[in-house]
């Protein structure tokens, strides 16, 4: 009898869990409630990361990624979503609106919110799911007008990372509760109010959903962090050699995805050529390029929220020796032999770590390139439109423990293209200052006033050096302004013969880089040094001038005023700013004359 009633409670437990599975579970306050995969809180609408995460939901059950991939264990972490009707309750209970709306300083402001009680329906519901769920724990902002494909305002809110390892439950609520508080106050920040009016939208048309999210990871001492991260895009803004513009990009980070959001050294590659990795051209690229540092979650408790901004506060940043110590390095890294200059794939080699990921990269037990192509084809047909995904994964080399790929959300890809609703001021051929048919980049800019030109006319290449010195000067008196490059040959080239060798700090304020081609003497474009790598990493405009397609003004650009000159470099500054426009799916680029003319309630952009 005993047997049977074991058995019963079994099959009943795996009915509900298949009944749950991969849906959005209403909260009603069972047992069984806290369990599921995805629950929500409150009747109000997910937000706009949450609406992907339930997506996202849907996509990693389909039976399509199970077959293909049978060995890795692909799914989404546990997520609880507190309805945006919670904040307006929140907001209204305690008369914040004013408050929020008025107040400049944000420190002043989260005081006042974490002084703001939270509806007791709410804190019952917190106190319940986290009897349930003890790993650490994302805190996560889901505003409405969150990873929209135009006119985004993801990126804006703060996020928490909570180690949820105290032994006392009340503790714990009280910590997610001031987490959810913070969240809140973050979207009347400064930022978030001048980003709002500019963008056309109204703040008081913002409402806030809340995302608790189980994080990914391992437990290593004191830290927490997963073997990588990484970002996957259907389009890829900064194609090379013969890769395409379709086959999509992925950016790889050891540890936490931090490294990933704010810009740092990490591996960028098309998941349909892993083996084709520009940055790692040569071992001093390689020294270069590659991470030196991952973020991992402290698992120390004695975090105060508000003595930094974000996750911040429980973030920390670890040289890769800590990575190795943990064994979590030799999933990721190779060496730099000392003694030949060799790269191995073993950390058994004295010499530098260059993270390199081709242990995973070439995994046939973990096929991450393939995985990734999959889910942003997956995405693209269900969206509709190009995608971006995050994930984060635990690898495995036990053969009883499989590799785990968590998908931590998807979402359009963010466009800042134009739409059909944006005219050129009169769409005459006379406007243009330049036109490329290999333009990288996506989006447009409207204010640039400062052009550096080098014209082909008067320069010569026994002068590489000499010029890269005059641009130098120039770019410091620039200031905090924005420039476009133009000239010959081939910008960054360690040869001065192929072009003018300016490295990164001389040309630091350059917004657009133009390339021509000198008659006679073609020369191929940057793609794959060092100097492009800087390119794709700060997201500069970057055209080059071939072939009877693409075309310049040299014309106009001599007959406006100069105001500076040296022998070979001009400084132009115009009175009325270039508009730079880059179509990031067929790489057409223009540099017009003029303004671009929206009209209104027409969608602008300040991306490159």
């Amino acid at each position: 009898m005993e047997g049977l009633r074991q058995y019963l409670i079994e099959v009943v437990g795996m009915t509900r869990q298949a009944r749950v599975h991969g849906r959005v579970i209403q909260y009603h306050g069972g047992d069984e409630d806290t369990t599921a995969d995805f629950v929500k809180f409150g009747r109000g609408s997910l937000g706009g990361k949450a609406r992907g995460l339930a997506f996202a939901q849907s996509l990693v059950k389909s039976d399509e990624l199970k077959q293909k991939f049978p060995d890795i264990n692909i799914r989404i972490p546990k997520v609880a979503v507190i309805g945006t009707d919670q904040f307006g309750m929140f907001m209204d209970e305690n008369n914040l609106w004013a408050t929020a709306l008025k107040t400049k300083s944000s420190k002043r402001l989260a005081k006042k919110f974490l002084s703001a009680p939270i509806p007791k329906e709410l804190m019952s519901f917190i106190k319940a799911y986290l009897k349930e769920m003890k790993s650490p724990i994302a805190i996560r902002s889901s505003g409405l007008f969150e990873d929209m494909q135009y006119q985004s305002l993801a990126g804006l809110y703060s996020t928490f990372l909570l180690p949820n390892n105290e032994r006392s439950l009340k503790i714990r609520v009280a910590k997610v509760a001031d987490a959810i508080r913070l969240v809140y106050a973050s979207m009347f920040s400064r930022e978030v109010k001048s980003t709002t009016a500019s963008s056309g939208h109204h703040l008081e048309d913002e409402k806030m959903a809340i995302i608790m999210q189980e994080a990914v990871g391992q437990r290593h001492g004191s830290r927490f962090y997963p073997t990588f991260s990484g970002v996957a895009q259907s389009i890829n803004y900064y194609p090379i050699s013969y890769m395409k513009r379709e086959d999509g990009a992925s950016y790889l980070a050891l540890g936490l995805g931090r490294m990933i959001a704010e810009g740092g050294r990490v591996l960028r590659f098309s998941p349909k050529y892993p083996r084709l990795m520009p940055q790692f051209y040569s071992p001093d690229a390689m020294l270069e390029n590659s991470q030196t540092e991952f973020y991992s979650l402290s698992l120390d408790t004695g975090q105060n929220l508000l003595s930094a901004a974000g996750e911040d506060s429980n973030l920390s940043k670890e040289p890769l020796s800590v990575a190795e110590k943990d064994g979590v390095l030799r999933h990721v890294a190779s060496v730099l032999s000392t003694e030949d200059n060799i790269v191995r794939d073993s950390l058994n080699y004295d010499g530098p770590r260059i993270v390199t990921f081709s242990r995973i990269l070439q995994s046939r037990g973990f096929p991450l390139p393939e995985l990734i192509s999959e889910i942003l084809t997956l995405g693209y047909d269900a969206m509709g439109c190009p995608v971006e995904a995050e994930f984060a994964c635990n690898y495995s080399l036990k053969p009883d423990v499989p590799s785990e790929f968590c998908l931590l959300q998807i979402r359009p890809m963010p466009s800042d293209t134009f739409d059909t609703s944006v005219q050129f001021k009169t769409g005459d051929r006379h406007d243009i200052v330049c036109s490329s048919k290999l333009a990288l980049g996506n989006g447009y800019l409207n204010d640039i006033y400062d052009l550096i030109v080098v014209d082909p006319e008067k320069f010569d290449f026994a002068n590489s050096n000499k010029v890269a010195e005059q641009i130098e000067k120039i770019n410091k008196k620039i200031g905090k302004g924005s420039s476009i490059l133009i000239g010959p040959g081939r910008w960054g080239s360690a040869d001065p013969w192929l072009g003018i060798p300016v490295r990164w700090n001389q040309i630091s304020r350059a917004r657009v880089i133009v390339e021509v081609e000198l008659y006679g003497k073609p020369i191929d474009p940057s793609f794959g040094s060092h100097f492009f790598q800087n390119v794709t990493s700060f997201r500069i405009g970057y055209f080059t001038v071939t072939g009877k397609n693409d075309r310049i003004d040299w014309d106009w650009l001599r007959s406006q005023r100069t105001h500076e000159s040296s022998e070979h470099v001009r400084w132009i500054k115009l009175k009325n700013p270039a508009a730079v426009w880059i179509d990031g799916k067929t790489g057409d680029g223009l540099i017009l004359k003029n303004r671009l003319e929206f009209p209104e309630n027409g969608h602008q952009s300040g991306a490159a």
